[in-house]
């Protein structure tokens, strides 16, 4: 990779965003080489608070877009399931069931804890009193 001249400088933080986001979720090395620098320039650009607010604000998005696909495709993950465990194999109805036991449980321990968190976001936004 060529060193940065007058002609050439080094891009500003932000400026490195649109080439960086395709790479989000890769190593360092990896993400340099599709945005064209070198590792240690996507180290030093997520070191920027505005640069590095804004890629996790893409990652958050991309995660939300991810998580709106799976959604999606729950309804048809579901009635795979029903199907495994009415049809197949006494082994594959045992991990259909296992899997779905395990689901429902990490399900209702994740929305049990969103409940309590939104609980004392409210309490703090109140002033505490409760």
């Amino acid at each position: 990779m060529a060193k940065p001249t007058p002609a050439t400088p080094h891009p500003k933080p932000l400026s490195l965003l649109g080439r960086v986001e395709p790479a989000m979720g890769l190593s360092y090395p990896e993400a340099g080489k599709a945005a064209g620098v070198t590792s240690r320039t996507v180290s030093r650009r997520l070191e920027d608070a505005d640069f590095h607010a804004r890629v996790s604000r893409r990652r958050g998005e991309r995660v939300a877009q991810v998580t709106g696909a799976l959604t999606a495709m729950s309804t048809e993950a579901l009635q795979v399931l029903r199907e495994c465990m009415a049809e197949g194999r006494a082994a594959d109805r045992l991990r259909a069931a296992q899997l779905t036991l395990v689901l429902m449980s990490r399900l209702r321990h994740e929305t049990e804890i969103e409940e309590r968190l939104a609980a004392l976001e409210r309490q703090l936004q109140e002033g505490g009193d409760h």
